[in-house]
């Protein structure tokens, strides 16, 4: 159950939603037209849509564990250039380093997109009894909701606080995340219920446990 909640406010609070809402921005400053930047917009929805549909046939090739924790990875140093681009690029309004910012939200809309997009809807089917799959995948979701309703009221005034420096605080989210998915999330590809159950039953360092994390 904490594992599922977990990878929902993960998804919530990874801070998609706010590189969404800094992307015209940052088209502006690449140097892209104002009557262009909506379609930019769009394009990078597109980007989205395709690199999750490139998830489907990676979730079973590669697992869940690797794309759940290697992407977020990326995206904790994907904050930390869009920090130091946006905050730099206030004062020297750079175009370069505005086409280095779009750059960087794509790769971290493709991170997202193949791993924390469509994973966490899924995963609670294939780590709960049948018993407790459907109040688990609805907590799941309550807490996805809650994440999604905090960054909505929220976002705003601590980006007009804080300007780039926002990102920080989803780097440490995304950053807590990947340890605790690191320790505490079994992989599912191609096991049954009762070999993910023994990740959690058996010590860490022991060669069982360390087979579960592999797909």
């Amino acid at each position: 159950m904490l594992v599922t909640v977990a990878l929902q406010l993960a998804q919530a609070l990874s801070g998609v939603n706010a590189v969404f809402f800094y992307s015209s921005k940052m088209f502006a400053k690449a140097g892209i037209p104002n009557e262009y930047i909506p379609y930019a917009n769009i394009g990078t929805g597109v980007i989205n849509v395709a690199a999750t549909i490139v998830s489907l046939f990676l979730i079973e090739k590669l697992g869940r564990r690797i794309l759940i924790i290697y992407p977020m990875a990326a995206m904790v140093a994907v904050f930390a250039g869009l920090t130091a681009l946006v905050e730099i690029n206030e004062k020297q309004n750079n175009p370069t380093l505005g086409i280095l910012t779009v750059i960087l939200i794509l790769v971290f809309v493709v991170c997202f997109a193949i791993g924390l997009g469509p994973i966490p809807f899924l995963y609670g089917t294939e780590v709960c009894r049948p018993e407790a799959r459907d109040s688990v995948q609805s907590i799941g979701l309550v807490s996805n909701y809650l994440g999604n309703l905090l960054l909505s009221l929220f976002f705003p005034a601590l980006n007009s606080v804080l300007g780039g420096y926002v990102f920080l605080i989803f780097l440490v989210l995304v950053l807590l995340n990947v340890i605790f998915f690191w320790f505490k999330m079994p992989e599912t590809k191609n096991k049954k219920l009762e070999e993910v159950e023994k990740f959690w039953n058996i010590a860490p360092a022991s060669e069982e446990a360390t087979a579960l994390k592999e797909p």
